[in-house]
């Protein structure tokens, strides 16, 4: 009989401490919370640069590219220009 109630008393200790391991403010599904509010963050930011990316590399296509826009920036870049050109800063 006394280890009957032994053996139950450690049970409702070992279930207890099990119950409050998981479900615990820093038990393993709030690490594990956090852990994949993290990851979301992360991937939510990599979709937005892999956004900007195929925005960039839709526009270097020739039939979407302007001559005029790209010879300026490359000038700017590079900071070279004609000898006939004259720059007018606004």
């Amino acid at each position: 009989m006394k280890s009957l109630i032994v053996f139950t008393l450690s049970l409702f200790i070992f279930l207890y401490f099990c119950y409050h391991f998981i479900h615990a403010h820093t038990g393993d599904t709030s690490f594990l919370e956090q852990a994949y509010k993290e990851k979301a963050q992360v991937l939510s930011d990599l979709s937005e640069q892999e956004q900007r990316w195929k925005y960039k590399v839709r526009a270097l296509h020739p039939e979407s590219l302007d001559p005029d826009i790209a010879e300026e920036s490359i000038r700017y870049v590079l900071n070279k220009g004609r000898a006939d050109e004259e720059v007018v800063l606004m």
